[in-house]
């Protein structure tokens, strides 16, 4: 399904276990469509801290998060861009930096699919699913 948008592809990655297919697979729809690659990484700031505080090793963590993402992309013809923003919840700035950047769809990442019946993708993925004005496209890890 195509999106409104006319920008790119966002593909969030957190330096999980699922960056790879998240950014394989938004690379593929990117490449389909003709159109850039955003990868996206969010830095969590919790309520304890104002939101604008800076956190040094949160940046260097997020860039290296972002340059794995970008050298997994790889030559797929692809342009990239990069982003890192700050947020209280991951999937709030995931919706809105699509937004902002009139993004044609989202590609996230879920690890707690648990099977055939079950499903349980977690509190970012279901979030950014319910609230997205965006098409989204959810890669999971079945837990077997």
């Amino acid at each position: 399904m195509d999106g409104d948008g006319q920008g790119p592809v966002a593909a969030a990655v957190n330096g999980g276990h699922m960056d790879e297919i998240v950014t394989s697979t938004a690379a593929l729809l990117a490449r389909r469509r003709r159109r850039p690659l955003l990868l996206l990484n969010v830095i969590e700031v919790g309520h304890q801290r104002p939101l604008e505080t800076s956190d040094e090793q949160a940046v260097v963590r997020a860039e290296s998060i972002l340059a794995a993402a970008q050298k997994h992309v790889g030559d797929r013809r692809v342009k990239v861009e990069t982003e890192v923003c700050q947020a209280r919840a991951a999937s709030t700035a995931i919706i809105a930096a699509a937004l902002r950047h009139d993004a044609a769809s989202i590609v996230i990442g879920a690890h707690r699919f648990l099977g055939q019946h079950e499903c349980d993708l977690g509190f970012t993925a279901t979030h950014v699913l319910r609230q997205s004005p965006v098409p989204v496209t959810v890669c999971y890890d079945p837990i077997r």
